[in-house]
């Protein structure tokens, strides 16, 4: 005799537990997802980060800049160059500076260390390489984790580049320095050396000045070149 079949309570019991079995499974996967996603990005908030980059701070010179732009330390920085790197100033060049040859031990968030590396106009006359590609490797504030970065440094980026230079506080105080060269000149031809000067006599040589800079802007006759 066959057994009896089992009752309709039964298996819709057995389909309900399995339906449960699967919920919960996609429920502890999904945690799990959520809570390795929480980890990462709590990570990716506290770790350092160490980048290396050209400042062109100035017309025709460039800084190379190392910074720790991260929220935690970074400690045993190291530098591996691709092709070696080079410069036309010889203090820049990489077996000089002691954190490209041993390495950067400590570097703390938001330091920065910059130094004046090379000429535009040198480096695209030797036909220096415009591309490096630097691998940076650091460790964490505890040690226990190695990060490694892959950047480029560009010298082509900034090639035929159009610039505006902007005059600064150094720029005004060297005016004033020349104005002031200008007004000790405007001694009196009388009384004993003393300094007479009239706002006739300031005029007079606002005017000459103006005169002078006029002279030497005027384009020349192309006449009295025959």
């Amino acid at each position: 005799m066959h057994p009896p079949d089992p009752a309709w309570t039964e298996i819709l019991q057995t389909i309900f537990i399995g339906l449960q079995l699967a919920v919960l499974t996609a429920a502890a996967g999904f945690g799990w997802r959520q809570l390795a996603e929480a980890k990462e990005l709590r990570e990716e908030r506290t770790r350092p980060f160490v980048v290396i980059d050209l400042d062109p701070a100035r017309p025709t010179l460039f800084d190379l800049v190392v910074r720790n732009t991260g929220a935690t330390i970074a400690r045993e920085v190291r530098f591996k160059f691709d092709p070696a790197l080079e410069s036309t100033m010889e203090h820049a060049s990489a077996d000089r500076l002691k954190m490209f040859r041993e390495g950067i031990s400590t570097l703390p968030p938001g330091k920065e260390i910059r130094t004046l590396f090379d000429s535009g106009p040198a480096r695209h006359s030797a036909r220096l390489p415009d591309v490096y590609e630097v691998t940076i490797t650091y460790r964490g504030r505890t040690g226990d984790r190695l990060y490694t970065e892959t950047v480029d440094i560009d010298f082509g980026l900034y090639w035929n580049r159009m610039y505006v230079t902007v005059h600064d506080v150094h720029d005004l105080h060297k005016e004033i320095e020349g104005i002031h060269r200008e007004i000790r000149k405007w001694t009196a031809s009388y009384g004993g050396g003393l300094l007479h000067v009239t706002s006739q006599d300031i005029q007079r040589r606002i005017e000459d000045i103006e005169r002078q800079m006029n002279e030497q802007a005027a384009p020349e006759d192309p006449s009295s070149q025959a």
